[in-house]
Protein backbone atom coordinates (compact mmCIF):
# COMPACT_ATOMS: atom_id res chain seq x y z
CA UNK A 1 0.00 0.00 0.00
CA UNK A 2 2.82 2.39 0.87
CA UNK A 3 4.52 1.77 -2.48
CA UNK A 4 1.40 2.30 -4.64
CA UNK A 5 0.15 5.90 -5.04
CA UNK A 6 -3.15 4.63 -6.51
CA UNK A 7 -3.88 2.37 -3.55
CA UNK A 8 -2.79 5.05 -1.11
CA UNK A 9 -5.08 7.59 -2.81
CA UNK A 10 -7.98 5.13 -2.53
CA UNK A 11 -7.23 4.70 1.18
CA UNK A 12 -7.20 8.48 1.64
CA UNK A 13 -10.59 8.72 -0.06
CA UNK A 14 -11.98 5.94 2.16
CA UNK A 15 -10.68 7.67 5.28
CA UNK A 16 -12.17 10.98 4.17
CA UNK A 17 -15.57 9.36 3.48
CA UNK A 18 -15.52 7.75 6.93
CA UNK A 19 -14.60 11.16 8.35
CA UNK A 20 -17.66 12.70 6.63
CA UNK A 21 -19.87 9.93 7.97
CA UNK A 22 -18.70 10.61 11.53
CA UNK A 23 -19.22 14.38 11.14
CA UNK A 24 -22.71 13.99 9.66
CA UNK A 25 -23.69 11.54 12.38
CA UNK A 26 -22.49 13.94 15.10
CA UNK A 27 -24.37 16.85 13.53
CA UNK A 28 -27.50 14.73 13.34
CA UNK A 29 -27.25 13.89 17.05
CA UNK A 30 -26.53 17.50 18.03
CA UNK A 31 -29.59 18.81 16.18
CA UNK A 32 -31.90 16.06 17.38
CA UNK A 33 -34.27 16.36 20.34
CA UNK A 34 -32.21 13.86 22.32
CA UNK A 35 -29.01 15.84 21.75
CA UNK A 36 -30.24 19.18 22.99
CA UNK A 37 -28.38 18.70 26.27
CA UNK A 38 -25.11 18.76 24.32
CA UNK A 39 -25.60 22.51 23.93
CA UNK A 40 -24.48 22.74 27.54
CA UNK A 41 -20.96 22.46 26.11
CA UNK A 42 -21.34 26.11 25.17
CA UNK A 43 -20.73 26.99 28.81
CA UNK A 44 -17.22 25.46 28.69
CA UNK A 45 -14.11 27.42 27.86
CA UNK A 46 -12.61 27.30 24.36
CA UNK A 47 -10.02 24.73 25.41
CA UNK A 48 -12.65 22.70 27.24
CA UNK A 49 -14.90 22.63 24.20
CA UNK A 50 -12.04 21.61 21.89
CA UNK A 51 -10.98 18.80 24.20
CA UNK A 52 -14.56 17.50 24.59
CA UNK A 53 -15.18 17.59 20.83
CA UNK A 54 -11.81 15.99 20.09
CA UNK A 55 -12.57 13.19 22.55
CA UNK A 56 -15.98 12.55 20.99
CA UNK A 57 -14.52 12.51 17.48
CA UNK A 58 -11.56 10.25 18.28
CA UNK A 59 -13.84 7.70 19.94
CA UNK A 60 -15.90 7.47 16.73
CA UNK A 61 -12.91 7.67 14.39
CA UNK A 62 -10.82 5.26 16.51
CA UNK A 63 -10.79 2.31 14.01
CA UNK A 64 -9.31 4.49 11.26
CA UNK A 65 -6.87 6.21 13.63
CA UNK A 66 -5.71 2.86 15.01
CA UNK A 67 -5.19 1.52 11.46
CA UNK A 68 -3.35 4.72 10.48
CA UNK A 69 -0.99 4.33 13.44
CA UNK A 70 -0.19 0.76 12.36
CA UNK A 71 0.47 1.91 8.79
CA UNK A 72 2.63 4.79 10.04
CA UNK A 73 4.62 2.44 12.28
CA UNK A 74 5.23 0.04 9.35
CA UNK A 75 6.22 2.96 7.13
CA UNK A 76 8.78 4.21 9.65
CA UNK A 77 10.32 0.76 10.05
CA UNK A 78 10.64 0.37 6.24
CA UNK A 79 11.95 3.87 5.65
CA UNK A 80 8.90 5.42 3.92
CA UNK A 81 9.23 8.66 5.84
CA UNK A 82 7.55 10.93 3.28
CA UNK A 83 4.46 8.71 2.95
CA UNK A 84 4.31 8.26 6.74
CA UNK A 85 4.51 12.02 7.27
CA UNK A 86 1.73 12.53 4.71
CA UNK A 87 -0.51 10.05 6.57
CA UNK A 88 0.13 11.73 9.93
CA UNK A 89 -0.51 15.22 8.50
CA UNK A 90 -3.65 14.02 6.71
CA UNK A 91 -5.13 12.50 9.87
CA UNK A 92 -4.08 15.53 11.90
CA UNK A 93 -5.87 17.84 9.45
CA UNK A 94 -9.00 15.69 9.60
CA UNK A 95 -8.97 15.82 13.42
CA UNK A 96 -8.52 19.59 13.40
CA UNK A 97 -11.30 19.99 10.83
CA UNK A 98 -13.62 17.77 12.88
CA UNK A 99 -13.00 19.82 16.03
CA UNK A 100 -13.62 23.05 14.11
CA UNK A 101 -16.86 21.85 12.47
CA UNK A 102 -18.37 20.17 15.54
CA UNK A 103 -17.41 22.99 17.91
CA UNK A 104 -19.03 25.45 15.53
CA UNK A 105 -22.14 23.26 15.47
CA UNK A 106 -22.32 23.26 19.28
CA UNK A 107 -22.13 27.04 19.35
CA UNK A 108 -24.40 27.69 16.39
CA UNK A 109 -27.35 29.89 17.20
CA UNK A 110 -30.68 28.16 16.67
CA UNK A 111 -34.29 29.24 17.02
CA UNK A 112 -35.06 25.89 18.61
CA UNK A 113 -32.41 25.88 21.31
CA UNK A 114 -30.90 28.21 23.82
CA UNK A 115 -27.47 29.57 22.92
CA UNK A 116 -25.17 30.85 25.64
CA UNK A 117 -22.98 33.82 24.79
CA UNK A 118 -19.86 31.92 25.70
CA UNK A 119 -17.40 34.78 25.37
CA UNK A 120 -19.21 36.54 28.23
CA UNK A 121 -20.19 33.51 30.28
CA UNK A 122 -16.63 32.26 30.65
CA UNK A 123 -15.89 35.16 32.99
CA UNK A 124 -19.08 35.07 35.04
CA UNK A 125 -19.48 33.57 38.51
CA UNK A 126 -22.16 30.96 39.00
CA UNK A 127 -24.19 33.32 41.20
CA UNK A 128 -25.20 35.58 38.30
CA UNK A 129 -25.83 33.00 35.57
CA UNK A 130 -29.58 33.60 35.85
CA UNK A 131 -29.15 37.37 35.60
CA UNK A 132 -27.01 37.00 32.47
CA UNK A 133 -29.66 34.75 30.95
CA UNK A 134 -32.45 37.23 31.71
CA UNK A 135 -30.56 40.27 30.46
CA UNK A 136 -29.31 38.56 27.29
CA UNK A 137 -32.00 36.08 26.24
CA UNK A 138 -35.13 37.46 27.94
CA UNK A 139 -34.33 41.17 27.95
CA UNK A 140 -37.55 42.25 26.22
CA UNK A 141 -39.70 40.43 28.74
CA UNK A 142 -37.55 41.69 31.61
CA UNK A 143 -37.75 45.31 30.48
CA UNK A 144 -41.51 44.96 30.02
CA UNK A 145 -41.84 43.65 33.58
CA UNK A 146 -39.72 46.50 34.91
CA UNK A 147 -41.59 49.14 32.93
CA UNK A 148 -44.95 47.95 34.19
CA UNK A 149 -43.62 47.63 37.74
CA UNK A 150 -42.28 51.20 37.76
CA UNK A 151 -45.52 52.43 36.22
CA UNK A 152 -47.54 50.93 39.09
CA UNK A 153 -45.29 52.52 41.71
CA UNK A 154 -45.34 55.80 39.79
CA UNK A 155 -49.14 55.88 39.89
CA UNK A 156 -49.28 55.46 43.67
CA UNK A 157 -46.28 57.50 44.83
CA UNK A 158 -46.12 60.26 42.23
CA UNK A 159 -49.46 60.78 40.51
CA UNK A 160 -51.46 59.95 43.62
CA UNK A 161 -49.12 61.39 46.26
CA UNK A 162 -51.64 63.99 47.45
CA UNK A 163 -54.30 61.32 48.03
CA UNK A 164 -52.03 58.52 49.10
CA UNK A 165 -53.78 55.49 50.57
CA UNK A 166 -51.67 52.83 52.22
CA UNK A 167 -54.07 49.95 51.55
CA UNK A 168 -54.27 50.85 47.86
CA UNK A 169 -50.49 51.04 47.68
CA UNK A 170 -50.15 47.55 49.17
CA UNK A 171 -52.56 46.23 46.56
CA UNK A 172 -50.52 47.83 43.79
CA UNK A 173 -47.32 46.47 45.33
CA UNK A 174 -48.74 42.95 45.24
CA UNK A 175 -49.28 43.51 41.53
CA UNK A 176 -45.60 44.43 41.28
CA UNK A 177 -44.72 41.09 42.85
CA UNK A 178 -47.26 39.39 40.58
CA UNK A 179 -45.61 40.57 37.37
CA UNK A 180 -42.21 39.44 38.70
CA UNK A 181 -43.59 35.93 39.29
CA UNK A 182 -42.56 34.98 35.76
CA UNK A 183 -38.89 35.24 36.75
CA UNK A 184 -38.72 32.15 39.03
CA UNK A 185 -40.38 30.07 36.32
CA UNK A 186 -37.93 31.29 33.67
CA UNK A 187 -34.96 30.85 36.01
CA UNK A 188 -35.77 27.22 36.76
CA UNK A 189 -36.51 26.45 33.12
CA UNK A 190 -33.12 27.89 32.21
CA UNK A 191 -31.13 26.06 34.89
CA UNK A 192 -32.85 22.69 34.55
CA UNK A 193 -33.19 22.51 30.77
CA UNK A 194 -30.47 24.62 29.22
CA UNK A 195 -27.83 24.48 31.97
CA UNK A 196 -28.68 21.09 33.41
CA UNK A 197 -25.04 20.11 33.88
CA UNK A 198 -24.85 22.47 36.88
CA UNK A 199 -26.61 19.83 39.00
CA UNK A 200 -23.43 17.76 38.80
CA UNK A 201 -21.25 20.62 40.00
CA UNK A 202 -19.87 20.44 43.56
CA UNK A 203 -22.16 23.20 44.78
CA UNK A 204 -23.89 22.98 48.14
CA UNK A 205 -27.67 23.18 48.27
CA UNK A 206 -27.48 26.33 50.39
CA UNK A 207 -25.34 27.92 47.68
CA UNK A 208 -27.88 26.95 45.02
CA UNK A 209 -30.63 28.62 47.03
CA UNK A 210 -28.38 31.64 47.48
CA UNK A 211 -28.15 32.01 43.69
CA UNK A 212 -31.91 32.58 43.49
CA UNK A 213 -31.86 34.96 46.45
CA UNK A 214 -29.11 37.05 44.89
CA UNK A 215 -30.98 37.15 41.58
CA UNK A 216 -34.25 38.32 43.12
CA UNK A 217 -32.50 40.81 45.37
CA UNK A 218 -30.68 42.47 42.47
CA UNK A 219 -33.82 42.52 40.33
CA UNK A 220 -35.92 44.18 43.06
CA UNK A 221 -33.33 46.81 44.04
CA UNK A 222 -34.49 49.32 41.34
CA UNK A 223 -38.06 49.24 42.72
CA UNK A 224 -36.76 49.64 46.26
CA UNK A 225 -34.63 52.67 45.31
CA UNK A 226 -37.50 54.20 43.34
CA UNK A 227 -39.82 53.83 46.33
CA UNK A 228 -37.25 55.39 48.66
CA UNK A 229 -36.74 58.29 46.25
CA UNK A 230 -40.46 59.04 45.84
CA UNK A 231 -41.97 57.88 49.13
CA UNK A 232 -41.31 61.15 50.96
CA UNK A 233 -43.00 61.04 54.34
CA UNK A 234 -45.82 58.67 53.37
CA UNK A 235 -43.75 55.48 53.67
CA UNK A 236 -40.94 55.04 56.16
CA UNK A 237 -37.55 53.57 55.33
CA UNK A 238 -38.28 50.50 57.48
CA UNK A 239 -41.55 49.90 55.65
CA UNK A 240 -39.84 50.07 52.24
CA UNK A 241 -37.20 47.58 53.36
CA UNK A 242 -39.94 45.31 54.69
CA UNK A 243 -41.76 45.40 51.35
CA UNK A 244 -38.47 44.73 49.57
CA UNK A 245 -37.77 41.70 51.79
CA UNK A 246 -41.31 40.42 51.29
CA UNK A 247 -40.94 40.55 47.51
CA UNK A 248 -37.71 38.53 47.65
CA UNK A 249 -39.26 36.01 50.08
CA UNK A 250 -42.33 35.62 47.86
CA UNK A 251 -40.27 35.01 44.73
CA UNK A 252 -38.10 32.49 46.57
CA UNK A 253 -41.24 30.76 47.90
CA UNK A 254 -42.53 30.48 44.32
CA UNK A 255 -39.17 28.98 43.36
CA UNK A 256 -39.43 26.43 46.16
CA UNK A 257 -42.99 25.56 45.15
CA UNK A 258 -41.85 24.97 41.57
CA UNK A 259 -39.07 22.67 42.75
CA UNK A 260 -41.34 20.76 45.10
CA UNK A 261 -44.10 20.08 42.59
CA UNK A 262 -42.67 20.21 39.03
CA UNK A 263 -45.60 22.44 38.06
CA UNK A 264 -46.60 23.23 34.51
CA UNK A 265 -47.18 26.83 33.45
CA UNK A 266 -50.96 26.71 33.95
CA UNK A 267 -50.73 25.23 37.44
CA UNK A 268 -48.00 27.71 38.35
CA UNK A 269 -50.23 30.66 37.43
CA UNK A 270 -52.92 29.33 39.77
CA UNK A 271 -50.41 29.01 42.60
CA UNK A 272 -49.16 32.56 41.99
CA UNK A 273 -52.63 34.07 42.19
CA UNK A 274 -53.45 32.05 45.30
CA UNK A 275 -50.25 33.21 47.01
CA UNK A 276 -50.87 36.84 46.06
CA UNK A 277 -54.42 36.56 47.34
CA UNK A 278 -53.16 35.31 50.72
CA UNK A 279 -50.52 38.06 50.79
CA UNK A 280 -53.16 40.74 50.29
CA UNK A 281 -55.06 39.52 53.34
CA UNK A 282 -51.86 39.31 55.39
CA UNK A 283 -50.84 42.84 54.41
CA UNK A 284 -54.34 44.16 55.06
CA UNK A 285 -54.16 42.67 58.56
CA UNK A 286 -50.77 44.37 58.95
CA UNK A 287 -49.14 41.02 59.74
CA UNK A 288 -46.04 41.93 57.78
CA UNK A 289 -43.38 40.32 59.94
CA UNK A 290 -45.48 37.20 60.53
CA UNK A 291 -46.18 36.71 56.83
CA UNK A 292 -42.55 37.36 55.91
CA UNK A 293 -41.39 34.79 58.47
CA UNK A 294 -43.90 32.22 57.25
CA UNK A 295 -42.78 32.70 53.64
CA UNK A 296 -39.12 32.25 54.56
CA UNK A 297 -39.80 29.13 56.61
CA UNK A 298 -42.08 27.55 53.98
CA UNK A 299 -39.66 28.40 51.16
CA UNK A 300 -36.71 26.91 53.02
CA UNK A 301 -38.52 23.67 53.85
CA UNK A 302 -39.94 23.21 50.34
CA UNK A 303 -36.69 24.06 48.58
CA UNK A 304 -34.45 21.81 50.66
CA UNK A 305 -36.93 18.91 50.57
CA UNK A 306 -37.94 19.15 46.93
CA UNK A 307 -34.83 20.27 45.08
CA UNK A 308 -33.30 16.84 44.43
CA UNK A 309 -36.70 15.27 43.64
CA UNK A 310 -37.39 17.81 40.92
CA UNK A 311 -38.05 16.47 37.42
CA UNK A 312 -38.26 18.64 34.33
CA UNK A 313 -41.63 18.74 32.59
CA UNK A 314 -41.18 18.26 28.85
Amino acid sequence: MLQSPVVLTGVYIFWFLYFLKCILYCKKIINSKEGISLYNLQALSCNGQCFAVFLIYTLMYAPVLFYSLIVAAVGITKGYYFVTSAIIIFQGCLCWLAVFVLRREFNRLSNRTFSIRRQVWNHLPFEIFILQYLFSEKKRLLWSIKAFSFFLIFIMLVLNKDNFNHDSFLLFYQMVILVHAAIPFLAIQFLEKHLSFYRNLPVRLFHRAFVFMVTYCILMIPEMLYMLWNSGHVISFNAVMLYFSTAIATLFLLTAILYSGSLKAGDYVKVVFMLIFISIFAFHAQSYILWLSLEVVMATILFFNGYYQYEVNE
